[in-house]
């Protein structure tokens, strides 16, 4: 697969999943992604996690962890068009 297809896929997934979580960006949607799908956690208390404050420090969402007892801190950073997948930070 392509870069451009990969890519292509990668946004579509990102465009279904926040509009069936009903979330505001697709920044959230790549964050309840990786919760849901890497983490484990429930996607619908995810949402919830997700943090808003423009003075977080860079902190977008925590997650607790109730079996192993750990805070999951997490920051998260998606393009919108595949034009910018190759800028610099």
């Amino acid at each position: 697969m392509n870069e451009k297809d990969f890519f292509d896929r990668y946004f579509e997934l990102l465009k279904n999943t926040k509009e069936s979580h009903e979330l505001d960006t697709l920044h959230d949607a790549l964050i309840l992604w990786f919760g849901e799908n890497f983490l484990f956690l429930d996607p619908d208390v995810l949402p919830e996690r997700i943090i808003e404050d423009k003075h977080a420090e860079g902190v977008d969402a925590v997650f607790i962890d109730q079996t192993d007892y750990k805070l999951l801190f997490i920051q998260a950073r998606t393009v919108e068009s595949f034009d910018n997948t190759t800028s610099n930070f």
